[in-house]
Order: structure tokens, then C-alpha cells, then sequence
């Protein structure tokens, strides 16, 4: 009984090993797209300030 109870308890420890081990590849993950994500929005960001300079630019100055 003894020794079912180690097997049971090492299956145990290594399913926890394994959904920890997944929890940090997701973790891992979602860390890596929040970042292109905030890298996409900067770059947006700068991209539409460009679109309104450029625009401001081509607009006649008045009295012209």
C-alpha cells in the first residue's frame, strides 16, 4: 500500500511539474504578444503623427 501510494503520489507531483511548466509557456506567450502588441501601438502612434504633420504641411498657408 505504501508503495502505491509513492507511485500515486510521484504521478501527482510530476502532472503538477507539467501544468506548471505550461502555465509559464503560456505565461511566457502572452507576455511576448502584450509586447508586440504595445510595440504595434507605438508604432501607430508615430505613423499617424506622420499622416498629420505630412498633412499640415501640404495644407495652403493662408494669405497664399
Amino acid at each position: 500500500m505504501k508503495k502505491e501510494k509513492s507511485q500515486s503520489e510521484i504521478a501527482l507531483n510530476r502532472t503538477i511539474t507539467e501544468l506548471k511548466e505550461k502555465h509559464r509557456e503560456r505565461e511566457k506567450l502572452l507576455d511576448e504578444e502584450q509586447l508586440a502588441a504595445k510595440q504595434l501601438e507605438q508604432e501607430n502612434e508615430k505613423l499617424t503623427a506622420e499622416i498629420q504633420e505630412l498633412k499640415r504641411s501640404k495644407s495652403p498657408m493662408p494669405g497664399n
